[in-house]
C-alpha cells in the first residue's frame, strides 16, 4: 500500500509518504528525483513529451541509449512510488497521477490561487531544488531549474509582502 506521496522540491529535495520521509526515496538518485520534479511541474494537462525528457536529461546519448536510460529511470521511479504513480498517454507522453503524487511547489501555487497565503507559504521551505545539480544534463534543464527557482521565490515573496507574512527560515 503506497498511498499519497509528496514530492518536496522547495528546500531539501525529498519524497514523503503520508507525511513521513519516504522509505523508498533513497533509491532515487538526484537525476531521477529531478526527473520526478520536472514531471510534477508539468503544465495543466500534466504530461511531458518523452522526446523533451530525452533531450533535457540525456543530451549526450544517442536516441536509442537515451530511451533506454529514460525507461530505466521510470522503472526505478515506479518501483519507488508504486504502480500507477507514473502514467503515460500513448507512446510519447509521460506524467504523474495527481491523486497519487503531490508536489509542495504545486500546493503552494494552488493555495495562492485559492487566496490562502498562510497555508501557501507553509509549503515554502527554501529555494526550488536547492543545491541540486544534475550531472550530464542539458543546459536547458539547468535554465529551467533556475527559472522555476526564481519564479517560485518571487511568488512566495510577493505573497509574504502583500499579506505581511514572514517567510519561515529553515
Amino acid at each position: 500500500e503506497y498511498g499519497m506521496i509528496e514530492l518536496r522540491t522547495l528546500g531539501a529535495l525529498e519524497l514523503r509518504h503520508r507525511g513521513e520521509p519516504g522509505p523508498r526515496a533513497n533509491t532515487l538518485q538526484s537525476k531521477r528525483l529531478v526527473l520526478l520534479a520536472y514531471l510534477a511541474a508539468a503544465p495543466a494537462n500534466g504530461f511531458r513529451r518523452r522526446d523533451t525528457l530525452l533531450g533535457l536529461f540525456w543530451p549526450e546519448l544517442d536516441h536509442e541509449h537515451a530511451r533506454g536510460s529514460l525507461r530505466q529511470a521510470l522503472h526505478i521511479i515506479r518501483k519507488a512510488l508504486g504502480d500507477g504513480a507514473v502514467v503515460t498517454r500513448g507512446e510519447s507522453e509521460i506524467g504523474l497521477d495527481p491523486t497519487r503524487v503531490t508536489s509542495d511547489a504545486r500546493a503552494m501555487e494552488a493555495h495562492l490561487a485559492d487566496g490562502d497565503p498562510v497555508v501557501a507559504l507553509s509549503n515554502y521551505r527554501g529555494d526550488f531544488l536547492e543545491g541540486v545539480h544534475v550531472a550530464d544534463a542539458s543546459p536547458e534543464l539547468e535554465e529551467w531549474i533556475s527559472a522555476e527557482r526564481l519564479r517560485l521565490r518571487r511568488l512566495a515573496a510577493k505573497a509574504a509582502g502583500t499579506h505581511r507574512i514572514e517567510i519561515p527560515q529553515y
